[in-house]
């Protein structure tokens, strides 16, 4: 027997408002299954697993009128389109991880800390011209657009407090895998917190299922673990990977 829920239950289940469900009925872009003999709206599995595709698309930058004209395509397959979608945040966060990277070596040469060869100081931008062509002709100039936006918001100050807040964790990182501590210790809540305030200044579309999904992409692609195993003493990938996989369940 199909198990149906109210308009409060799914908005209590996604925490997207029941005025916003509603709103979603009325452009079309979300239907209940049906409306029951006292008029209630009743939704079943399928407009959960609708909701949750929609919000996906949301927090990707696509307009509401465009996720309709996606979900509703005859062709429309769900897996394929999600899994684009992840390719292109996979590009976004290497992206920004190679500039906050740039951006932590210019403080530093700005201070008279470091030399920057010339060619050191542009390779982050002919690499981004790079990637921007690419991202283009895979995703489209609108898409791309949204990327440097958001990258581009970025201040000296903020990619500062950024440098700080990853070499504290960095720190702890180390301090957890030498002394072999538990991921469900202290210092590893801790680590976690810190980087979700990394990811939180990196992406205003922060979430905890976008956190968890991050944890899956760090396991699967050595790009990002390099990233961590080369910042930290004790090559801290793996222990980064198990703290968020722990916090995010």
């Amino acid at each position: 027997m199909d198990k149906y829920h109210s308009i409060s239950e799914i908005s209590d289940l996604s925490g997207v408002t029941t005025r916003t469900i509603r709103f979603y009925d009325q452009i079309g872009l979300l239907k209940p299954t049906k409306i029951s003999p006292n008029g209630y709206r009743r939704y079943d599995q399928a407009n959960i697993d609708t909701l949750e595709q929609i919000l996906y698309f949301k927090n990707l930058g696509f307009s509401l009128d465009q996720i309709k004209v996606i979900i509703s395509d005859p062709g429309y397959d769900v897996v394929a389109s999600l899994a684009s979608q992840e390719q292109l945040v996979e590009k976004e966060i290497a992206a920004k991880q190679e500039l906050l990277a740039s951006l932590k070596q210019a403080i530093k040469s700005y201070r008279g800390e470091i030399t920057m060869e010339n060619s050191s100081k542009f390779k982050v931008f002919k690499e981004g011209q790079q990637y921007e062509q690419e991202a283009t002709d895979l995703y489209g100039q609108d898409k791309v657009s949204v990327v440097k936006e958001s990258i581009g918001k970025m201040s000296d100050a903020d990619a500062e407090n950024i440098s700080a807040l990853e070499q504290d964790m960095f720190a702890k990182l180390d301090q957890i895998k030498s002394q072999g501590l538990d991921v469900r210790d202290d210092l590893a809540q801790e680590v976690f917190q810190e980087h979700q305030a990394y990811l939180k200044a990196l992406n205003p579309n922060y979430s905890k299922q976008y956190h968890a999904q991050l944890a899956k992409l760090y396991e699967a692609d050595d790009r990002f673990q390099q990233y961590y195993n080369n910042h930290t003493q004790t090559k801290a990938a793996d222990v980064l990977i198990e703290i968020i996989q722990e916090y995010t369940k």
